[in-house]
């Protein structure tokens, strides 16, 4: 019960990180590269390829993000009914050990612990998080990086498409 308990903490933290990870947008837009770049700190050119590859790599740490924070709401809510499911469970059991010597109440006791014992993660299985991902946040993020991605590559665009698209 004490490790069921734990987890809840666990999960507000790991919701607060991905939200924290998820703030790739400056005064309400998608950061563009050259901005990045600039606010990068770092001695970058807007042609430098690592400047790109952490580029992509900071928008598709976002996106991820953008999800999972939703998810980990869910991964709360599920912490939060397996921690009751788990002290009714105790409560049952107790209960029927104080009733030890009355058969029917005991077994009755146990047999309703051992349910709500079983009761969290066939609830958690019932969930279907995907309806509650909404993945209109993505968006914005999706048209930002095909737009500096084509003006990244120039013309080369379309041949670069076509080439990765018949090496995959």
């Amino acid at each position: 019960l004490a490790v069921q308990m734990a987890v809840v903490p666990k999960a507000f933290e790991s919701r607060r990180l991905w939200i924290e990870k998820s703030k790739i947008e400056v005064d309400g837009k998608v950061v563009r590269f050259h901005d990045f770049v600039t606010l990068s700190g770092q001695n970058w050119t807007d042609t430098n390829p690592e400047a790109w590859f952490q580029y992509t790599s900071h928008l598709y740490t976002g996106m991820f993000a953008k999800i999972i924070s939703q998810t980990a709401l869910m991964n709360i809510l599920e912490a939060c009914v397996d921690v009751a499911c788990q002290l009714a469970s105790c409560a049952y059991l107790w209960w029927a050990l104080r009733k030890w010597s009355h058969f029917n109440q005991s077994h009755r006791g146990v047999l309703r612990g051992w349910a709500f014992s079983l009761l969290a993660p066939f609830l958690a299985t019932l969930i279907p998080t995907r309806l509650f991902v909404e993945w209109s946040v993505l968006d914005p993020v999706v048209h930002t990086f095909a737009s500096e991605l084509s003006t990244h590559l120039g013309s080369h665009t379309d041949e670069i498409a076509l080439s990765v698209n018949q090496a995959c």
